[in-house]
């Protein structure tokens, strides 16, 4: 929750318990607390032709993405994305933290998700990154 506070000092606190919250039950387990080096590099996927937001919190690591390049068909379900986000190609993107910053983030692995029919297993390694102005804008990297 400081995280998130001092990403966006005037989001309310009810706000704050919500994101939290979200980012907590997105994992299977209680997520680390890891304090990100100065030359992290973490990478997000979306489908080709989207753009990253600026604000989106769910990352992964490098060991995660080069799993995902071996069996790009896992993705989907491993991350236990919404069917509004599963592709059959992706674009990377990544992010490191900003000079002279070292923010937190938080590693769990994915938790099972239902859309309707659809079932998700989950399994992939996450990292939520609450506060995305540590970071650098997202650069694409290349694709999946």
């Amino acid at each position: 929750m400081e995280e998130l506070k001092r990403a966006n000092p005037s989001m309310k606190s009810e706000d704050i318990h919500r994101y939290a919250k979200e980012f907590l039950n997105s994992g299977k387990e209680i997520p680390i607390v890891i304090t990100a080096k100065p030359d992290q590099t973490l990478y997000k996927i979306v489908p080709k032709g989207e753009n990253v937001s600026g604000y989106t919190p769910y990352c992964m690591s490098k060991k995660q993405l080069e799993a995902f390049k071996e069996n790009p068909k896992s993705i989907p379900d491993t991350m236990g994305l919404p069917k509004g986000s599963e592709a059959s190609k992706y674009s990377i993107y990544e992010i490191k933290p900003e000079s002279g910053k070292t923010p937190k983030v938080f590693e769990s692995k994915v938790a099972k998700t239902s859309e309707g029919p659809i079932k998700r297993r989950g399994g992939g390694e996450q990292v939520i990154v609450p506060n995305r102005p540590d970071w650098t804008t997202p650069k694409k990297t290349g694709g999946i």
